[in-house]
């Protein structure tokens, strides 16, 4: 076997339980596999051929399965034959303790961690020791302490050794310890020399907060997303010139808001990888198929009154047995008025008659008419109708061919009407009104999602709705880090668009930056960085519509800035913290970097498998895994002693929470745990400028449209404040106005900048 850290007996019960029972390796939380957990080649074959055959659909695996699936693997094939592979599993299925398969899946796991120590030269004998041969009491006391621990307190004990032996021969360092004034004269000398500032970011006060970029310094800046997280490419979104595929929606084109009225496509978001479809249910039959990470402008009712908040799918998958979420209505959808060669009303009429003949159907001209013409053909279609026990309000059509119910519901879900597709019925008092249309919000409960085993290509959008949202299939209503770059392009580019004085101005030192992006392409960077330089509107970039010749001048000149920066940029989409920590290094090394700034803190395929195998195949909460993210970023910044500047996206309470803080980042409030400064950029509020309205007017000070929340500033002199910024979200650029505290309280004591330090570079 090449180690004695091997219970083939486990392994053995493992692979016949999982013959058994294949739904064992559904990957759901409870069990991890990995080929570490098979030291021997024909283990590794056999439990291969099973989790394969499981992933392709079997309910059971038998060893006719097996022998089938290895008939095209010569390889694989030689080593099951060798080892007498349908004798061996004949054997093992029929020894399978299904009842104890916990049990036996631990004892492997333990294995396997135990031999990851081993092979990194950790002699983990002190804990167990397969070996003793001779005490059998001893033995047995090995075995059942061995059985109590779990994984993460085998890793804990092992480690703590570690510990002990470094703290004894490496880090007794009591000759070295210092009364802290004896060092005071080389300190006092070195800020002298070198105060403890950093190069100045983009922005008045800013700096002034925090001191600027001081390498060996981690910042964390948060924001709610504005970008609708995927929806599958071959999902049919209503448009106003008819259904449109997802993967045929370019920037420019029109969809719906929820307001029912056309809004633009700013920008499109491909995905880089194929992802896994949501699918979500609501009440009045509707479904939406999306990404987990799609967020979803959604409210449930607590303490007497409705709450606002932004969920994901996954977060409203995991909390919808405790709570009820609901979907906003949308408004009717504002169709332009067709030219029709009949009559709505007459039309109705005529298809009410002949409701039950299969073929008969809604003329595609009247799914796609104004919200008069539909009504006429509503009334049409249901005048003269029996109203269902006596309630006048519901009209049934329960009794049409389905082609028309389809039509029907059709109709009604872009009226913004409430339908019950149960019970085939809908609403239909007072259809008149619907041509006001100024109801009350109504909204529909999600009654459930389910997750499929379907992958697809997905695609963002962003709109140009005040709200970003937009109507996707069945006209249900969804959703659509600039802070960054505008410190970025500030810290690389020594050259500055100014609008107010319309002249190129210079800003300082060109600083060698580091821009690594898990999200967005360089294409999408290098627009921002454009518009940032020159203040022309990124959406004028992209879509080569300038107003002015200076504007386009502008972009060009800007071009230039930027291709003499020394501004470096890394896609990377999936990553692992090893890849990060090798990312920068190989920066430093090669282009001088000392500013780094990391978009953003998320969850990646490697860096799971990466957290995995460091912990002998335990998988970690969401939470626990950005946490070491974000402690990894930390040491990396004090380790080689550049700027790290990241961000992340906060989660749903943003809308309804007073104090924006750690507590409102996504995943975990641990992530601002080892920053050095923490800030969430968020939209003013109604409330916020009611709040600020007599300092505004009193002092003449310009009216914000976002704020700045400091909550973390370790060694400023200012923390939880505002920062209360007139923002430019097409250009990056955000103009700070005036600062509060967290209670709106005016601060007129801070300096626009206190940094007069331009570090060379090294």
């Amino acid at each position: 076997m090449g180690t004695k850290y091997y219970d083939s007996a486990a392994v053995m019960q493992v692979i016949g339980c999982s013959m058994l029972n294949p739904s064992l390796l559904e990957d759901n939380g409870e069990y991890f596999y990995n080929e570490a957990d098979f030291v021997n080649d024909f283990h590794k074959v056999v439990f291969g051929s099973i989790f394969n055959l499981y992933q392709m659909g079997a309910k059971k695996v038998s060893i006719l399965d097996i022998e089938n699936y290895l008939s095209n693997r010569t390889e694989s094939l030689g080593i099951y034959n060798a080892h007498r592979g349908p004798q061996w599993l004949q054997e093992i299925v029929a020894s399978a303790d299904l009842a104890n398969f916990d049990y036996y899946y631990q004892r492997m796991k333990k294995m396997t961690l135990l031999r990851g120590y081993e092979k990194e030269g950790v002699d983990v004998r002190f804990l167990y020791n397969p070996d003793e041969l001779f005490d059998l009491e001893k033995k047995k006391r090995q075995e059942d302490y061995l059985d109590s621990l779990s994984l993460n307190e085998i890793s804990d004990i092992i480690d703590n050794k570690i510990l002990d032996v470094r703290s004894t021969y490496v880090d007794n360092a009591t000759d070295e310890i210092k009364l802290i004034g004896s060092t005071v004269d080389d300190i006092l000398e070195q800020i002298k020399q070198t105060p403890l500032v950093g190069f100045p970011l983009y922005g008045k006060f800013i700096n002034a907060i925090h001191r600027g970029a001081r390498r060996g310094t981690y910042h964390i800046r948060s924001a709610p997303t504005n970008v609708g997280k995927a929806i599958p490419n071959n999902t049919r979104i209503p448009t106003p010139n008819g259904y449109k595929y997802v993967k045929d929606i370019k920037e420019g084109d029109y969809l719906f808001g929820s307001d029912g009225l056309p809004t633009k496509v700013l920008k499109i978001h491909p995905q880089k990888e194929k992802k896994r479809i949501y699918v979500l249910l609501l009440e009045d039959g509707r479904m939406a198929e999306c990404c987990k990470e799609h967020l979803w402008g959604c409210e449930y009712f607590e303490n007497g009154k409705w709450i606002s908040t932004t969920k994901s799918t996954e977060e409203i998958l995991l909390n919808i047995d405790k709570r009820e979420y609901y979907l906003p209505l949308a408004k009717a959808a504002q169709y332009k008025e067709k030219k029709m060669s009949q009559d709505p009303y007459l039309l109705g009429t005529i298809l009410k008659h002949n409701c039950f003949y299969e073929d008969v159907e809604i003329p595609y001209d009247i799914l796609q008419s104004s919200v008069y013409q539909k009504i006429c053909f509503l009334k049409g279609f249901f005048s003269e109708k029996e109203k269902s026990n006596g309630n006048k309000d519901i009209v049934w059509f329960g009794d049409v061919n389905e082609n028309l119910r389809r039509g029907l519901l059709e109709i009604c879900y872009s009226l913004g009407l409430y339908v019950s597709n149960q019970s085939c019925s809908f609403h239909y008092s007072d259809l008149e009104n619907l041509l006001k249309k100024n109801q009350d919000k109504q909204r529909v409960k999600i009654s459930s999602i389910f997750i499929s085993n379907r992958f697809s290509d997905m695609t963002c959008f962003t709109v140009e709705a005040k709200d970003s949202l937009f109507l996707m299939n069945n006209f249900i209503v969804t959703h659509n880090t600039r802070y960054m770059i505008a410190d970025m392009c500030y810290m690389a580019c020594s050259e500055l668009y100014n609008t107010n004085t319309r002249q190129w101005e210079t800003h300082g030192k060109k600083h060698n930056t580091l821009y690594i992006s898990t999200e967005q392409t360089v294409q999408e960077i290098t627009t921002m960085c454009l518009a940032f330089l020159s203040g022309v509107s990124e959406n004028k970039i992209v879509l080569n519509q300038y107003e002015t010749e200076d504007e386009y001048q502008r972009v060009l000149y800007a071009a230039n800035v930027l291709k003499n920066s020394p501004l470096y940029i890394e896609e990377m989409p999936d990553f692992t913290m090893k890849d990060v920590e090798n990312c920068i290094k190989r920066s430093i090394r090669t282009h001088k970097v000392k500013y780094v700034f990391f978009d953003y803190i998320q969850s990646s395929v490697s860096i799971l498998g990466e957290i995995s195998r460091m912990s002998g195949g335990t998988k970690l909460r969401e939470d626990n895994v950005l946490f070491l993210l974000s402690a990894k970023l930390k040491d990396i910044a004090t380790k080689f002693d550049v700027f790290i500047e990241t961000s992340t996206q906060v989660n749903g309470d943003f809308k309804t929470e007073k104090i924006p803080d750690q507590n409102l980042l996504r995943g975990s409030k641990a992530i601002a745990d080892r920053a050095d400064f923490g800030a969430i950029l968020l939209n003013a509020t109604v409330e916020d400028l009611d709040a600020l309205e007599d300092d505004i007017k009193r002092y003449g000070l310009p009216v914000p449209n976002v704020k700045l929340s400091v909550y973390k500033n370790r060694g400023g002199s200012w923390n939880r404040i505002f920062l209360w910024m007139v923002a430019d979200r097409g250009t990056c650029r955000f103009d700070t106005a005036f600062i509060t505290d967290f209670d709106y309280k005016l601060i007129t004591d801070v300096p626009e900048y206190i940094i007069t330090s331009d570090e060379e570079e090294d």
